[in-house]
């Protein structure tokens, strides 16, 4: 039931983090045209038309139409497969066409004209972005990663990519979890976790004047677990060692405070004393 309780929570704060924040991942492509258009049409998509600001729009389209002519140019890129070619032409013909039509409606056209010729010059790009070989698209992660540590999400710099795991600055560590880097080992407390003298190099790393921790890391040698959406850059730890030991010796599961479907918060401690199945869904 704990670990239920904690993949339950992980997965609901993560969501939580993503909706707070609502900011959208910018793809990058390997593909210059690509993405140089995509630079001009990601901030129009994402804010401008949200906002219906036809006017920032409007400034925009010369600049978006001469990039997107230079994607027509350049024609089928260069590594797509040979069963792709035939559907890449024809998406790059209604490509240019809604161009076109998209240029016109900036210079003359309504509002409603522009929003409906802007659209299509958008999911036209989509569906070329989409037919672009493998390897020429990729998702670039985020600045700043989100950290749960406690119940409390902190924004803390993201560095040392590429890694599979979460590297942090000392002053970040503190930040978000408490703990400092001593000669004795990592503490917070009355707690401390030694680092073997050998592997040393997993946990500690320096990049000119910065330091950075491998807090995942660290937490795998605590044993303890966490969860983690890379592409959003949210992580997620649960209790440390002592804490679970002490919800195993009083056979009660860790409260937790999370809204319904219909928005109305629940806490665990309202059903003491009633069984309690709890589902678990998620994305990865």
């Amino acid at each position: 039931m704990f670990a239920l309780a904690v993949l339950f929570s992980a997965t609901t704060l993560m969501f939580a983090v993503r909706a707070a924040t609502n900011e959208p991942l910018m793809e990058e492509f390997s593909v210059k045209e690509y993405e140089d258009f995509h630079r001009v049409l990601h901030p129009l998509q994402h804010e401008a038309l949200p906002k219906k600001d036809f006017q920032r729009i409007r400034a925009r389209a010369g600049e978006l139409t001469k990039l997107g002519k230079a994607i027509t140019k350049l024609g089928v890129p260069r590594g797509t497969s040979t069963e792709s070619v035939k559907e890449f032409n024809r998406e790059l013909k209604k490509f240019g066409k809604a161009l076109i039509e998209f240029e016109a409606d900036a210079r003359s056209g309504s509002d409603a004209q522009l929003e409906k010729s802007y659209s299509s010059v958008h999911d036209s790009f989509e569906m070329l972005a989409a037919l672009l070989p493998r390897n020429a698209a990729q998702i670039t992660y985020p600045k700043v990663n989100v950290v749960i540590y406690d119940g409390i999400a902190t924004q803390v710099s993201a560095g040392l990519e590429p890694s599979s795991d979460l590297w942090v600055t000392m002053r970040d560590l503190t930040r978000a979890t408490r703990f400092v880097v001593k000669p004795q080992g990592v503490c917070r407390d009355s707690l401390c976790f030694p680092l073997p003298r050998n592997r040393n190099a997993e946990f500690i790393s320096r990049t000119g004047s910065t330091t950075w921790f491998n807090l995942s890391g660290f937490a795998r040698l605590i044993k303890q677990p966490f969860a983690s959406d890379q592409k959003l850059g949210v992580w997620y730890f649960g209790p440390l060692t002592e804490e679970r030991n002490g919800y195993i010796a009083s056979l009660t599961a860790p409260d937790f405070t999370l809204p319904d479907l219909n928005g109305r918060t629940h806490s665990l401690k309202e059903f003491r004393g009633k069984k309690v199945m709890l589902v678990t869904w998620a994305s990865w």
